[in-house]
């Protein structure tokens, strides 16, 4: 997009691209000049695109400002056969995702506001995402394991 001009895009094409070519299956332009449906369907994947950043910087600037991001990290237990913990745990990645706990403490006009203007459903899922972290890395070091002993 141009800066302020939140409806005006510049399609690029890349020519030296292999996808490219001067004899092409799928033309831009129709025999007219006008856009053809494969441009016009790229120009409005764009235009929803810009709009999603949009909504996510604005939807991340609320969660700074009220204070919701907090640093956050996920620990990798490793675990003997019998499932038992053995070691330390190990940070696999520190980010910064919503902290539930703050998200309650907020008062009920300022919680209403983020219902109303859809961030809570989004806050929610981020939530509920984070949550994937554990699974994933168990599931992620039993296929390691399974594999060193296959080897």
């Amino acid at each position: 997009s141009h800066g302020q001009e939140k409806d005006r895009f510049t399609v690029c094409v890349d020519e030296g691209s292999d996808l490219y070519s001067d004899k092409p299956d799928v033309h831009f332009f129709d025999d007219k000049g006008e856009l053809t449906d494969f441009t016009q369907r790229a120009i409005d994947y764009v235009r929803r695109f810009e709009a999603d950043v949009r909504q996510t910087q604005e939807f991340t600037a609320r969660c700074e400002e009220l204070g919701l991001l907090t640093q956050q990290e996920s620990k990798f237990q490793p675990r003997n056969e019998k499932g038992e913990p053995v070691g330390e745990p190990q940070v696999v990645a520190t980010y910064f995702g919503i902290d539930g706990g703050k998200l309650m403490e907020l008062d009920t006009e300022t919680f209403a506001g983020l219902r109303n203007n859809g961030y809570l459903g989004g806050m929610y899922a981020a939530m509920l995402s984070q949550l994937n972290w554990d699974p994933l890395i168990q599931r992620a070091a039993a296929q390691d394991t399974a594999q060193a002993a296959q080897a």
